[in-house]
């Protein structure tokens, strides 16, 4: 075939392609030259009076700032050293603008060292460089740095500076940063005067800036005002922090208002999470309002279904201190769920039983233990004292035998324990066997076996048992002396 019949044949055969490849090269060609700079090779110039956003790169034409002082800035500004950091910051910003990552510290220095100095010489240097600084970004560094320092006559006079030095209407993230900050100083006077000026800029608070003032007014306890903001955030269509919401009632439990906060809370259908139902449940507890717990935990049943671990630690753990048989229940409710109970439950639980002298809740917690082998020291210990502060010691002796049953080694604290029980109850030769089993007595040791001895008025037993702790390696107080006078008493010696 010739050359012609074969071009020919080419040409008829891409014809119908003809226009879609013509766009495609056309696209990479324009691709090319607008975004050259994408590839590196083409330069990319602004214009003289275009704003560089925050983040981007300083334009060739803006100067650097010096490098030396930028150095000695970070450095100062890290050991603290104030004065130092605004020497340099000052011997450089007539030149350059400041880079972003030093506006923080210049200005936290001039807080510590000159706030007087503060709003004048930086919104005097803002101005001095416009296309770098005159931009949301700097002005909310500078913004938010005075309103954490709490510094409120800077706060005002930079707030008024904005608008009037820099040309800059205020935006809603402004608002939000000067109300958190009057909020924590304690003036909801002054923040119910910004929110309406908010209002008249036709501006609406976003969450942070409910967040922010919440955080100012839990800070400084502020129950009502907290209340207010809350719910002002929910009708707003935000979710209040849960946080916010537990430490709410932490302040209203302080401000001795639980009952009457819980209900305004519910009242406006306030979410409520299980971190706050357990801080409700501590104040129930502290203040033994069983009225109030149980309107709590029908409230954390009707949000939670199952309840969780840390609501059911919570509620075990309130009607146990209260001697309520409630307890019974909401212990047979961990068990059927399937939620682990650890031995350092059963151990907290039986030191509130023995507060309380919940003696037949205690019996269910040994049961309990013992029906998975876990009666440990630390369980029989906590039984031992649970029948002790009921006065039962001949209970308490009783635990001895079954202590020895399961092989379970009394530590000297027991001991001691089982001897002074063993007195009360007149136990002379469990006393006799405990004293031996002691590898070193000490001297409460030595004072029940002489309590011993008075009790079967055997004084001359007192003071052999006297002279022993005189022969030894401790010194005897007048403790031990009072003890020996007691057995002289009782015998009419």
């Amino acid at each position: 075939m010739a050359v012609p019949e074969i071009l020919a044949t080419i040409y008829t055969s891409m014809a119908p392609l003809w226009i879609e490849l013509s766009f495609l090269s056309f696209f990479a060609l324009g691709f090319v030259f607008l975004r050259g700079d994408f590839l590196n090779f083409l330069p990319v110039n602004k214009g003289k009076g275009q704003k560089v956003a925050p983040g981007e790169k300083r334009m060739a034409t803006d100067p650097a700032f010096n490098a030396k002082l930028r150095k000695t800035i970070e450095v100062e500004a890290s050991a603290g050293h104030s004065e130092a950091v605004l020497k340099a910051w000052r011997a450089g910003a007539a030149a350059a603008p400041t880079p972003k990552e030093l506006l923080r510290p210049v200005v936290q220095a001039f807080l510590e060292v000159e706030p007087c100095a503060l709003v004048q010489e930086v919104i005097a240097h803002l101005r001095r460089f416009p296309d770098v600084h005159v931009n949301i970004f700097t002005v909310m560094t500078v913004l938010d740095g005075v309103a954490r320092s709490g510094n409120i006559a800077v706060l005002t006079q930079l707030w008024d500076s904005i608008p009037q030095k820099l040309g800059m209407n205020h935006s809603s993230c402004m608002y939000d940063v000067v109300l958190g900050g009057y909020a924590s100083k304690c003036l909801p006077g002054k923040v119910d005067q910004l929110e309406a000026r908010m209002a008249k800029d036709k501006l609406k608070l976003s969450a942070r800036g409910y967040s922010l003032i919440i955080k100012g007014y839990l800070k400084n306890g502020l129950v009502n005002e907290v209340l207010q903001k809350l719910l002002a955030m929910k009708q707003a269509s935000f979710e209040p922090p849960s946080f916010a919401v537990a430490q709410f009632f932490r302040i209203s439990a302080e401000a001795n208002c639980t009952a009457e906060m819980f209900a305004a809370a519910r009242d406006g259908k306030l979410d409520m999470s299980p971190e706050a139902f357990v801080v409700l449940l501590e104040d129930c507890a502290r203040r033994s309002d069983m009225e109030l717990a149980r309107r709590v935990e029908d409230c954390a049943r009707a949000v939670e279904n199952p309840l969780s671990a840390g609501l059911y630690d919570s509620l075990i753990k309130l009607y146990t201190a209260t001697c309520h048989v409630r307890a019974f229940e909401i212990f047979q409710e961990i068990q059927e769920s399937g939620m682990d109970v650890p031995e350092g439950l059963c151990v907290g639980l039986l030191a509130r039983c023995a507060e309380s002298k919940f003696l037949s809740f205690a019996e269910e917690l040994a049961s309990f233990c013992r029906a998975r082998g876990s009666m440990t020291l630390s369980v029989y210990s906590s039984l031992m004292k649970v029948y002790a502060y009921s006065g039962l010691y001949d209970k308490a002796c009783a635990l001895y035998q079954q202590i020895k049953a399961d092989g379970v080694e009394p530590d000297a604290m027991m001991y001691g324990c089982l001897m002074k029980f063993a007195v009360e109850c007149g136990r002379t030769e469990m006393l006799r066997e405990l004293s031996d089993k002691v590898p070193h007595l000490d001297i409460q040791h030595y004072m029940s076996l002489i309590r011993s001895a008075g009790q079967s008025r055997d004084i001359d037993g007192a003071f052999a048992i006297f002279k022993r702790l005189k022969a030894s390696s401790l010194k005897p107080d007048i403790a031990a002396y009072n003890c020996v006078l007691d057995v002289c008493v009782k015998v009419g010696d």
